[in-house]
């Protein structure tokens, strides 16, 4: 036997077919294993995607080195009768992504549990994660300068000596090599963005030509896109309810009477009555509603006197990942750090101004789609037979 592998070893054909066998499945499976970074924090939880046309699909995230699929919570037949049971966004859908919001209270136990363990790693890191995040970022700022290294002293060994096989596959060699350093460490790190992981920061999101801000830890980031945490985000009512089965009373509650309309949320979460719509003219009110309570608006003379609508958005506390097209990080947030219990408490709270002194950040106003009552009223049903979505 040990005769066998010594005359195995010794054939320098042989090595040579064996190393590049190997060496070829190696960046294969590196390949086809690597995913971004920030999709993959995303991994199996209930999220809402938005792409840059306004359109919303919903479902469980699955994630692989060429796309994405959304699973549904059920079977969903579409109009053609056809049974459908997950979306899929390959590389060309994911070019038009605005946001992948992953809303706290949309998540299963077990998906809480997960979430509330990954933020307690990236705000209060261990020297374990420091240790291991210095390491991916010394190989990936000197991925290339060690795959050179390596070819240069491959190819003067192939000068001494032409007829090994091996020593002339170098540059196969060095390049499947270069694909497994890839995938293992991702794109080379960034020391501006890398010196703000775990903390609070201001980040820029180009929505509709117009720039916004919104505020949360940056957990991470990579070539394609930045991923936020613990955001107290605005974002349209018709966007929230996706997927969310409500069952008995209607989620908002909008009644046109003589010189009031009155909006009842029945949320969990405070909602906004940003604007009035009556035909082209909205007029700006921004009332907010907390959970279970009724509002009275004061309708103008215009108003009473023909249909209007409502512009409402939900405050939800979300994680987004946004693609860096369309996001940069622009300000260093609050220095003082919250502790971790107050931190994972922030999503129970109700909105207060002091709440918003507490995080440091500034209110974020999203443009929203324009509901009326009796789309509002029709939300319930939308939502129950339609199931997750797609962006069609």
């Amino acid at each position: 036997m040990i005769d066998a592998v010594n005359g195995f070893l010794n054939n320098a054909l042989y090595v040579s077919i064996l190393a590049i066998l190997l060496s070829s499945l190696a960046g294969f499976y590196a390949q086809s294993r690597a995913r971004d970074r920030c999709l993959r924090d995303f991994h199996r939880f209930k999220v809402t995607i938005e792409n840059n046309q306004g359109k919303v699909a919903w479902g469980t995230l699955e994630v692989y080195s060429s796309g994405v699929e959304l699973l549904y919570a059920s079977e969903h037949w579409d109009i053609e009768g056809h049974v459908e049971n997950s979306y899929i966004l390959y590389a060309a859908d994911l070019a038009n992504l605005q946001t992948i919001y992953r809303f706290h209270d949309d998540q299963t136990e077990k998906g809480q549990q997960r979430r509330s363990l990954d933020i307690r790693r990236t705000y209060n890191p261990s020297v374990f994660s420091r240790a291991g995040r210095a390491m991916r970022n010394f190989f990936s700022t000197f991925k290339d300068a060690i795959v050179k290294t390596i070819n240069t002293v491959l190819g003067y060994r192939a000068a001494q000596q032409p007829q090994a096989v091996i020593l002339s596959k170098r540059e196969e060699l060095t390049s499947s090599g270069a694909q497994l350093l890839s995938g293992a460490f991702g794109n080379a790190y960034e020391p501006i963005l890398e010196r703000y992981t775990g903390h609070y920061v201001v980040l820029e999101i180009l929505r509709d030509g117009v720039w916004e801000e919104e505020y949360g830890i940056l957990k991470e980031y990579s070539a394609k896109y930045v991923e936020l945490l613990n955001v107290k985000t605005e974002v349209p009512l018709d966007m929230y309810l996706k997927g969310r089965p409500f069952k008995g009373t209607t989620p908002v509650q909008v009644d046109p009477l003589q010189e009031v309309v009155r909006v009842a949320n029945h949320l969990s979460r405070t909602i906004l009555v940003e604007g009035i719509k009556v035909e082209e003219e909205t007029r700006k009110v921004s009332v907010p509603i907390e959970s279970g309570q009724e509002v009275n608006i004061e309708l103008s003379e215009i108003e009473r006197e023909k249909p209007l609508s409502l512009d409402i958005s939900v405050r939800s506390m979300a994680d987004l990942i946004v693609p860096r097209t369309l996001a940069v990080v622009r300000h260093a947030g609050k220095r003082d750090k919250l502790s971790v219990d107050t931190l994972l408490g922030l999503d129970d709270l109700p909105y207060h101004p002091w709440v918003k002194k507490l995080l440091g950040g500034e209110e974020s106003i999203v443009s929203n789609k324009i509901w009326s009552s009796g789309e509002l009223e029709n939300t319930q049903e939308h939502s129950r037979s339609h199931g997750e979505g797609s962006l069609s």
